[in-house]
């Protein structure tokens, strides 16, 4: 018996990454919402054999999980354009959804191997901290009431808190309470809203210096 080894080649590959941090981003689901009419009816005729489960396929011909490392490839593309769209289901409104086109052409030198990056909006909110002489404050907490995330503002008093949770409508938002604490400084808070795959760029805030004989005022919460 004489066997055949089919080399599968990659027409269109990317990496999914976080748009603010461009970090990485693992098991991301990337679908194609739109593509040439002879791969879509070439998959009409494939999810035969499948029955009832292709639609909860993990991953398919027309959809990939990212690895580790961000990347996903598609293998075996007939030329034409095709929109990706990629989301963190299990992210929850953490992140939002980001969309990106591309043309395979097997008639243009280097375009098989099609290069598709997406980066993905993450629910966040940033600013700066400053005391009342308006010096920034280095390594202040900023965190949600009721959500164990939080971060540190660096030297310059910038800070960016991610991974947050929204609501489910994107035109409305989520209200959460933001407390920012630092050593020495008095504790202070204010309303935010927070919009799912976006990055609220407007909370900036002041702390005032603590009186050393104070000893009501929380040093870091």
């Amino acid at each position: 018996m004489e066997l055949q080894l089919r080399r599968h080649k990659v027409a269109i590959y990317g990496r999914v990454s976080d748009e603010e941090t461009e970090l990485a981003i693992h098991g991301a689901v990337v679908e194609m919402t739109s593509m040439p009419e002879a791969f879509e009816n070439w998959l009409a005729l494939h999810s035969l054999q499948y029955g009832r489960s292709w639609a909860t396929m993990r991953e398919r011909p027309d959809r990939k999980i990212t690895s580790v490392d961000g990347y996903f490839y598609f293998v075996d593309l007939p030329n034409g354009d095709y929109t990706l769209r990629a989301s963190l289901p299990k992210a929850g409104t953490r992140y939002g959804t980001a969309e990106v086109s591309a043309t395979v052409s097997r008639e243009i030198p280097d375009n098989i191997n099609k290069t598709a990056n997406i980066a993905l909006p993450p629910t966040a909110i940033k600013g700066q901290i400053v005391d009342e002489n308006g010096d920034p404050v280095g390594m202040a907490k900023v965190k949600i009431k009721g959500s164990s995330e939080y971060a540190f503002s660096d030297g310059d008093g910038n800070y960016f808190l991610s991974n947050l949770e929204a609501s489910q409508n994107p035109e409305t938002g989520r209200t959460a309470e933001a407390i920012v604490s630092a050593r020495g400084y008095y504790t202070n808070s204010k309303t935010v809203e927070l919009f799912k795959g976006q990055v609220v760029k407007e909370y900036d805030f002041t702390l005032l210096s603590a009186d050393p004989e104070d000893y009501n005022y929380n040093l870091l919460s």
